[in-house]
């Protein structure tokens, strides 16, 4: 079902750097004054300030994380974070990750446009059986968003479920263009630290500011509570608090409805669970995959400077390739959204959608696992050019 290999996850690899990067300027930036007793450095070099150092190898060892031992203090990350959340839970999603799954689904293009034009509308929470609590989705082809007068592109999902609900954070190119700190620089400013040198460390620091090494890359990420409700129903009505944080130094909290970049984000998530679901599951409902168990053994000396090298990335695919009227009506998505894509295709277009399987309507606790493709209704609508070919759609990775 999946083709298995060792690669590096680029952008988990980048956000791990990012916040080692800032985490050491902020060290220094709080040392010289915490050694020379003021109190308020002091309170702030508890927590991550005083064991950042230390995530990247507890996280390799799959070490059950001790939060408060990470914890940013909210001055450090508001300073030197642009208060970004993201960033602020990063060392647990990280370890979630580590723990869970280490497993990255990398999805082409027509699998992915797949996703994006099957209809979600009828599923909710309760019905998503993710394949692991945390893992991870490497996106073909990037989704732009829009929210206000911010744009930007997604092609990294991280995913995390639990008994409250689903986390789903986006990345994007943001993070090819963030400078990394190199050692050199590092051992100059720690020898600024030593001599106990405050200005030599904020000289130093601002020259680094001036390239761009204190930018923090752009961020999004939503939080959906579990319920009943239909998921969409809840993307498309309610005003979510988004996330944004901007190179340029600003952060904020914006509330509105999502915008369709991640209105598809959503139905990539939850169908690429319903996907994995129907596959995973025998005639009569009992599961015939199981997620393999986080505690294995460690290939022998890996790098620490590498922990990510370990992860799973898993290749998805269709069997059959998307035909021209699906593909006609994934390019309207993207060009209008989800919403007005349907009104611009001609004659009725009916979206592929998931469903309980026959007999099982009625049991609320049955997962919808049975895929209904979609179709033209109306067709004599069409002109005789525009008649669809019929076609079975098998699903498959």
């Amino acid at each position: 079902m999946s083709k298995q290999t060792l690669v590096q996850v680029k952008h988990l690899n980048q956000a791990l750097i990012a916040w080692e990067d800032m985490q050491f300027l902020a060290w220094a930036n709080t040392k010289p004054a915490a050694d020379s007793g003021n109190p308020i450095a002091q309170l702030l070099m508890k927590g991550s300030l005083s064991s950042f150092k230390d995530l990247r190898l507890d996280v390799m060892r799959r070490k059950k994380l001790d939060f408060e031992k990470y914890d940013t203090p909210v001055p450090v990350l508001n300073n030197w974070f642009n208060g970004s959340e993201f960033f602020n839970a990063f060392p647990l999603i990280l370890s979630q990750w580590s723990n869970d799954s280490r497993r990255v689904y990398d999805l082409t293009v027509d699998f992915q446009k797949w996703l994006e034009i099957t209809s979600i509308g009828v599923v909710s929470l309760n019905d998503v059986k993710p394949p692991f609590r945390t893992f991870a989705i490497n996106l073909s082809v990037p989704i732009n968003w829009k929210i206000k007068n911010e744009s930007g592109s997604f092609d990294f999902i991280i995913v995390h479920m639990d008994d409250r609900g689903i986390l789903i954070a986006a990345l994007g190119k943001d993070f090819d263009e963030k400078p990394v700190i190199t050692d050199k620089m590092k051992e100059k400013i720690e020898e600024a630290v030593k001599r106990g040198d405050p200005y030599e460390v904020a000289a130093l620091t601002a020259e680094l500011q001036k390239k761009k090494y204190l930018m923090t890359p752009g961020t999004q990420f939503i939080m959906i509570a579990n319920s009943d409700r239909p998921i969409m129903n809840d993307v498309l009505e309610q005003a979510f608090e988004v996330q944004v944080s901007h190179d340029h130094g600003r952060h904020e909290e914006v509330k509105e409805v999502l915008c369709d970049g991640w209105k598809l984000v959503v139905r990539i998530v939850v169908g690429l669970c319903l996907h994995f679901e129907h596959h995973s599951r025998s005639k009569n409902g009992s599961r015939l995959i199981r997620p393999t168990p986080w505690h294995q053994p460690m290939p022998p000396n890996p790098s620490l400077r590498a922990i990510i090298d370990q992860a799973m990335i898993c290749h998805v695919n269709v069997v059959t390739p998307l035909s021209p009227t699906q593909l006609d009506y994934h390019s309207k998505i993207r060009e209008h959204g989800i919403c007005k894509a349907s009104h611009f295709v001609s004659g009725h277009y009916r979206q592929s959608y998931w469903r309980r399987p026959k007999g099982k309507g009625d049991d609320p606790n049955w997962p919808k696992t049975k895929f209904v493709n979609d179709t033209m209704v109306n067709p004599h609508k069409l002109p005789l050019f525009g008649l669809p070919v019929g076609q079975s759609v098998t699903m498959g990775a």
